[in-house]
Protein backbone atom coordinates (compact mmCIF):
# COMPACT_ATOMS: atom_id res chain seq x y z
CA UNK A 1 0.00 0.00 0.00
CA UNK A 2 1.62 3.28 -0.92
CA UNK A 3 1.95 5.94 1.59
CA UNK A 4 -0.73 8.14 0.22
CA UNK A 5 -3.36 5.55 0.79
CA UNK A 6 -2.46 5.22 4.09
CA UNK A 7 -2.88 8.46 4.81
CA UNK A 8 -6.05 9.14 2.82
CA UNK A 9 -7.22 5.93 5.44
CA UNK A 10 -6.12 7.93 8.27
CA UNK A 11 -8.12 11.06 7.15
CA UNK A 12 -11.14 9.52 6.27
CA UNK A 13 -11.24 7.24 9.67
CA UNK A 14 -10.44 10.37 11.85
CA UNK A 15 -13.23 12.11 9.95
CA UNK A 16 -15.79 9.25 10.19
CA UNK A 17 -14.90 9.20 13.98
CA UNK A 18 -15.67 13.07 14.32
CA UNK A 19 -19.16 12.90 12.14
CA UNK A 20 -20.32 9.75 14.17
CA UNK A 21 -19.20 11.36 17.98
CA UNK A 22 -20.62 14.85 16.85
CA UNK A 23 -23.35 14.20 14.25
CA UNK A 24 -22.37 16.99 12.23
CA UNK A 25 -19.44 17.79 9.33
CA UNK A 26 -16.17 19.04 11.06
CA UNK A 27 -15.74 23.15 11.15
CA UNK A 28 -12.59 24.80 10.26
CA UNK A 29 -10.91 24.14 14.13
CA UNK A 30 -12.07 20.38 13.57
CA UNK A 31 -10.13 20.17 10.31
CA UNK A 32 -7.00 21.33 11.64
CA UNK A 33 -7.54 19.23 14.77
CA UNK A 34 -8.15 16.12 12.65
CA UNK A 35 -5.00 16.70 10.10
CA UNK A 36 -2.76 17.22 13.62
CA UNK A 37 -4.03 14.04 14.80
CA UNK A 38 -3.17 12.46 11.47
CA UNK A 39 0.29 14.01 11.60
CA UNK A 40 1.29 12.59 14.43
CA UNK A 41 0.44 9.27 13.40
Amino acid sequence: MKQKDKITGWVYEEYRKYVTEYDKVPDLLADEQIVEVVIDK
